[in-house]
């Protein structure tokens, strides 16, 4: 069910990006390319300031691999339905990524479908 909330909000946000591309395509890709680096710049952010520390008592308990382990995954660990809704929404956007970096080939705009396609790549 997480994945599904994180799929309707990608294609909801890839639909306002649409919105703005009525206007001007352009300015949609911008919107959406904005709204894509943002969450990714967001949700990076907001991992690394929560990520366990090595001096938290139940790190302590850990060997080296475990502690790893744990630090590098432990928003599917604590906080499991929270990450598959990032992870969802990421991907969804990941992939409306490749379809926009195609429309900004198909209307010239080389640059902004770099970008696009460079998301995907993250």
């Amino acid at each position: 069910m997480p994945e599904i909330v994180g799929n309707v909000l990608g294609i909801l946000f890839s639909l306002i990006a649409g919105g703005f591309a009525y206007g001007s395509f352009e300015k949609g890709v911008m919107v959406f390319l904005a709204i894509a680096y943002g969450f990714w710049i967001i949700i990076l952010i907001s991992d690394l300031g929560k990520r366990p520390r090595m001096e938290d008592p139940f790190c302590r308990q850990l060997g080296p691999d475990l502690l790893k382990a744990y630090r590098r995954y432990h928003v599917a660990i604590d906080f499991p339905m929270a990450g598959q809704i990032y992870a969802a929404l990421l991907n969804m956007l990941r992939v409306l990524g490749l379809l926009w970096g195609g429309l900004c080939i198909w209307k010239d705009f080389y640059l902004a479908s770099a970008g696009a396609f460079a998301y995907f790549a993250l």
